[in-house]
């Protein structure tokens, strides 16, 4: 019988490698998660527009939202609003794609 005292390499990263590339990672969570003020959603807006993970983001997002109406939806995620996660949510249901 032949034994092994090593492990192979790790050839798949981690589900969530990705959130250690978040342009968000280093800002106040309070940032992300502006209320209706206009100038902290636009500055969350500009965190993720330079972010190169938002579209990770953005599934994680909706996924973990799934059927939530506009009104259960909270921060900015993937540089949108509950509201436009919604409407994008309500779009993609539409023409059967799923996140």
């Amino acid at each position: 019988m032949i034994s092994n005292s090593h492990s192979a390499p790790r050839t798949l990263a981690p589900a969530d490698a990705w959130l250690k590339r978040a342009a968000c990672r280093d800002v106040e969570p309070e940032e992300m998660f502006p209320d209706s003020d206009a100038v902290r959603i636009k500055f969350a807006q500009t965190v993720c527009a330079a972010c190169p993970v938002t579209r990770a983001c953005l599934v994680l997002a909706l996924r973990a939202e799934g059927k939530a109406g506009r009104d259960s939806r909270y921060g900015i995620f993937g540089g949108l609003t509950p509201r436009q996660r919604h409407r994008l949510h309500l779009e993609l249901r539409k023409r059967r794609i799923s996140p």
